[in-house]
């Protein structure tokens, strides 16, 4: 398999491309999680105006790892906030607590129903390349902040897609006793039932959850906007214009 590459030095410039792009045909605004930092933060695709997006299913510009050696991980990105019952505890903002009308309780459902293990299928037989699931998972009292430089994870579970058979295999896996059944998975479902049924523990965490193919920055005969959009994010947007 051919190792895949992009034209782009950074997230910022594959991000103001892209979004350049497509501003005709989507009403797209372009948010960077740390604004002071936007040559490496995680940029996002968010569909409407609405700001902080937490609720909302995006598209994403993100790199790993975070590390000058990393990939660009342009892809699907979702967030579960925290269960309701942590709301009165010490360094928990409101803001962080789930509410029904987050976009995570509608990809919960259609990962039920194989809509997001039809959308890998169809990524990974585009871009003829792995697709990468990532799961960061952050104490209650740890959650992201925009603006600020991220913590390291309270736990970080890993899975690669191989292409062409879309074979499962665990790349990083947690030590948490209550979240043991998430390293083995094998599959969308799977992955689904398993979140299902730790959900009392999940309850305390912060979820980002990203889906997509990774690349590496700054080859001149890599992969431009279009290749981008067409091949690693546009299969992913019913899943963010649809909320």
């Amino acid at each position: 398999m051919e190792k895949l590459t992009t034209i782009y030095q950074n997230n910022s410039q594959a991000a103001h491309e892209v979004h350049s792009y497509v501003k005709d045909l989507w009403s797209f605004s372009l948010r960077p999680f740390n604004r002071f930092d936007p040559l490496n933060t995680e940029w996002w695709l968010v569909h409407g105006s609405e700001w902080p997006a937490y609720k909302f299913g995006k598209l994403c510009f993100h790199r790993y790892p975070r590390t000058e050696d990393g990939y660009l991980f342009p892809g699907y990105y979702v967030e579960k906030g925290l269960g309701h019952k942590l709301l009165r505890l010490p360094g928990v903002q409101k803001r962080s607590i789930m509410q029904a009308n987050w976009y995570w309780h509608k990809f919960i459902k259609r990962a039920e129903k194989g809509d997001v293990e039809q959308t890998i299928a169809h990524v990974s037989e585009l871009a003829q390349a792995d697709v990468w699931i990532l799961i960061e998972l952050h104490a209650f009292n740890k959650v992201p902040t925009p603006d600020k430089a991220r913590s390291v994870p309270t736990e970080t579970l890993e899975f690669k897609i191989s292409f062409p058979g879309l074979e499962w295999h665990s790349v990083q896996t947690t030590q948490n006793k209550d979240l043991l059944g998430l390293n083995n998975i094998v599959s969308i479902g799977g992955l689904v039932k398993e979140i299902e049924q730790a959900k009392r523990v999940l309850d305390y965490f912060w979820a980002d959850l990203i889906i997509g193919i990774r690349l590496s920055y700054a080859d001149e005969r890599g992969w431009d906007a279009s290749d981008l959009w067409r091949k690693a994010l546009a299969p992913w947007l019913s899943f963010v214009i649809e909320q």
